[in-house]
């Protein structure tokens, strides 16, 4: 099911892109680029470290489940970013 949500955000960027709307491919692509980097990197760094666990990136390291601010705090680093790249590539193929 969340597949199938990130697929739907995705889209809408798709569509945002293709009637110019640079603001829905700014929002609705940043959303699953967040959540697939926070995941990739997490499984990624968990995986090149031998831990067992997921390694939350940039904030909390292997405490992620001791605080909810380790969790969104690199959920919402990773949206900014996103947002902040997505911006710049969108202003300049779409302009």
């Amino acid at each position: 099911m969340i597949i199938l949500v990130l697929f739907v955000l995705g889209g809408f960027g798709v569509y945002g892109w293709t009637v110019q709307k640079s603001w829905m491919v700014v929002i609705f692509g940043s959303i699953p680029g967040a959540l697939f980097t926070y995941y990739l990197l997490g499984t990624g760094i968990a995986l090149a470290t031998n831990e067992g666990r997921f390694y939350s990136v940039p904030f909390g390291g292997l405490a992620v489940g001791s605080s909810d601010f380790a969790l969104f705090g690199s959920m919402a680093f990773w949206w900014v970013t996103w947002i902040v790249v997505l911006f710049l590539l969108t202003r300049r193929f779409l302009l």
